[in-house]
């Protein structure tokens, strides 16, 4: 799909072998991916991510169950890693965040709410 009709695709649908469909876009015309949502078989949300800093890296991370957000991760200093995680109940009510603020891959703060 060529949204901006510039003549080169920005969003593309790919279909898994377990059913999956993937929606990729390119949502800055940039020619690189900074979307993909997942859904599974039912139409149901899996995964979606985000690259908000345009740098070719996908920086935020959404988690479903039942096509319900159970998990939010993002990569806040953007080396590819993620160092906050929000774990949500109902897809809604935050119920604990977890934050690695030294940067080495182990969550350093925990809140429980």
């Amino acid at each position: 799909m060529d949204r901006n009709n510039d003549g080169n695709p920005d969003r593309w649908y790919e279909f898994s072998s377990d059913g999956n469909e993937v929606v990729k876009s390119d949502n800055n015309y940039d020619g690189i991916v900074d979307y993909e949502l997942e859904y599974d078989e039912y139409g149901l949300k899996i995964r979606e991510e985000e690259d908000f800093n345009s740098d070719g890296e996908m920086d935020d991370f959404y988690y479903y169950e039942h096509g319900v957000l159970v998990r939010h991760e993002i990569d806040s200093n953007f080396d590819s890693l993620p160092d906050i995680w929000v774990y949500l109940d109902e897809g809604v009510y935050i119920i604990r965040i977890e934050r690695d603020r030294d940067f080495d891959g182990e969550a350093d703060l925990i809140k429980d709410y």
